[in-house]
């Protein structure tokens, strides 16, 4: 996890958090024999929330709990089976975004197999 503290009002102070590499595995792809056999994929989340009550209270009730968001977005790609990576993408962002606290947040799927001469092909996708 990374978190950068803005500055903002002395009200509140917002905090970008990343959860970078989770690795599941999952059916994806347009293929046949993408279809047969999961494959490995790494999933980095970012985010923005107001910390505020968080870092007062250290109480993970007023936090954005990481640990469960990276565990239900696994749950999320490990059962899903999209053709596009796009979809994955955008199925992922909706969950983030409906997170209490959250006020921005960008997703990444990276799919290391998808390209012999690659190392990988991502997508990306933000909000707002």
């Amino acid at each position: 996890m990374c978190m950068r503290i803005k500055g903002g009002s002395t009200d509140s102070t917002e905090a970008d958090v990343k959860i970078e590499d989770i690795s599941v595995r999952a059916i994806i792809g347009i293929h046949p024999y993408e279809r047969k056999k999961k494959q490995k994929l790494k999933i980095t989340i970012e985010y923005t929330y107001d910390m505020t009550l968080a870092a007062e209270s250290d109480n993970i009730s007023a936090a954005v709990d990481y640990d469960g968001l990276a565990k239900t977005v696994a749950g999320i790609a490990e059962k899903s089976s999209y053709h596009l990576v796009e979809t994955l993408v955008s199925e992922i962002l909706k969950h983030v975004l409906s997170v209490k606290g959250i006020i921005r947040a960008s997703v990444t799927v990276q799919k290391p197999a998808a390209l012999k001469f690659a190392r990988a092909v991502s997508v990306t996708a933000l909000f707002p």
